[in-house]
């Protein structure tokens, strides 16, 4: 009862929500309005399956935060929640594991493997005989979303004030009208940060700000997002598994329906 969760489906934003509000926090604890580096994460919120063993920063008589892209626990009372448009994520997802890590240790440093045989990474995902591994990877992670967010709209559903959902989209277009709602859920909010500080902070950690370090990295990413256009979209899910697409609709739906409006 004493932790927050901040929480996400893989590559929709969880990392956004975690430098924001640890950069507020941060502020509350040193005075120091400042933007932080990957490394001092750690020292405020931990990651679930990241830190084995780990001291929870604590504030406001005992709360802390912890990071993940998991399932809802029940043992869990309270979250913030982050979602995308599947599709993208799934983009996003692909892409990220293609550029794959060398050592887990190195993303710290995002001195990450680099190379032409980056098309050689297996995905991750089951197999699905019949299937090509791109379209594999599309029902196999669009099963997961499912699963995924039914679990977290469940308890939504039945503690809806032990929640608040913000959607990446909505974030991309006005996270300054957002951040207020966010900060002052997770008891961050006293004092309250100027619209200064506010404006500031939402300039902060920018799509800009990711572990792509190089240009020939970022043109990577962006020219495969174009090729997966013709793998990763509705039509094509549609046609490989249309139960399947039509729970992605309804999913997207229920969040849609949930999530903190993007205007203030």
């Amino acid at each position: 009862e004493s932790t927050i969760l901040l929480a996400d489906y893989r590559r929709c934003g969880v990392a956004w929500l975690r430098f924001t509000l640890m950069t507020v926090l941060h502020y509350r604890a040193t005075g120091e309005f400042r933007k932080l580096a990957h490394q001092e994460l750690g020292n405020y919120c931990a990651t679930i399956h990241g830190h084995e063993n780990f001291n929870p920063y604590r504030f406001n008589n005992g709360m802390s935060f912890l990071k993940t892209h998991s399932h809802y626990y029940p043992e869990f009372h309270r979250a913030i929640m982050i979602y995308r448009n599947s599709y993208e994520a799934i983009k996003s997802l692909y892409t990220h594991e293609r550029y794959a890590l060398d050592n887990i240790s190195t993303l710290y440093e995002f001195d990450l493997f680099r190379g032409t045989d980056r098309e050689k990474v297996p995905l991750s995902g089951d197999k699905i005989e019949g299937l090509s591994e791109d379209e594999s990877f599309l029902v196999f992670w669009s099963r997961e979303y499912v699963r995924h967010h039914e679990t977290w709209l469940a308890a939504i559903r039945e503690r809806p004030d032990d929640f608040i959902v913000f959607k990446y989209e909505d974030m991309l277009e006005n996270c300054a009208g957002l951040l207020p709602a966010m900060i002052s859920f997770a008891g961050l909010d006293t004092p309250p940060l100027t619209t200064e500080q506010i404006s500031t902070l939402a300039a902060m950690y920018t799509r800009g700000y990711s572990n792509w370090p190089k240009d020939e990295d970022i043109s990577y990413r962006n020219n495969k997002f174009v090729e997966l256009e013709s793998v990763i979209n509705p039509s094509e899910l549609e046609r490989l598994d249309a139960p399947l697409a039509r729970r992605i609709d309804e999913i997207h739906t229920e969040l849609d329906d949930v999530r903190q409006p993007s205007s203030p």
